[in-house]
């Protein structure tokens, strides 16, 4: 399916978007029932806050680039072109590896350690929402 390159940049934000709501949904629910201890710190927050400050700050800061290196691929793709040619063969080989991380960080720390993948989970998709941003921008620009 061939998609203008104003598509294809709507297309990666909400990609983006959405992987990153779905995380904060997968890593919030799951974990939220962290209760306080003894001294009365309720862990949830705290590694809700953390997570999200830090992944905000990572996106704003270091996936903006990734973002940026995305819309170069679309604009250097001038017209009609397949959706799927905005990413890099690298960027597609890496997005299993990452999702199988995920996953065993769930599987071997989730029950020992749920303030770290309310954390990891909250910080990734605060990340990945904030570096989303410039993908709307380029899809009005073009």
């Amino acid at each position: 399916m061939n998609c203008s390159q104003s598509a294809r940049a709507t297309i990666a934000g909400l990609l983006w978007v959405a992987i990153g709501v779905m995380l904060l949904v997968r890593g919030f629910f799951p974990y939220f029932g962290i209760t306080k201890d003894a001294s009365g710190l309720n862990w949830a927050l705290i590694c809700i806050a953390l997570g999200v400050v830090v992944g905000a700050a990572k996106g704003v800061f270091v996936l903006s680039k990734s973002s940026r290196r995305v819309i170069k691929r679309i604009e250097d793709r001038p017209g009609q072109a397949p959706f799927w040619s905005m990413y890099p063969i690298v960027l597609v080989i890496l997005i299993p590896v990452m999702i199988g991380m995920g996953l065993a960080l769930r599987h071997f720390y989730g029950a020992s350690h749920p303030g770290l993948i309310l954390g990891v989970y909250a910080g990734i998709g605060a990340a990945l929402l904030a570096s989303s941003l410039p993908f709307f921008a380029a899809a009005k620009r073009f």
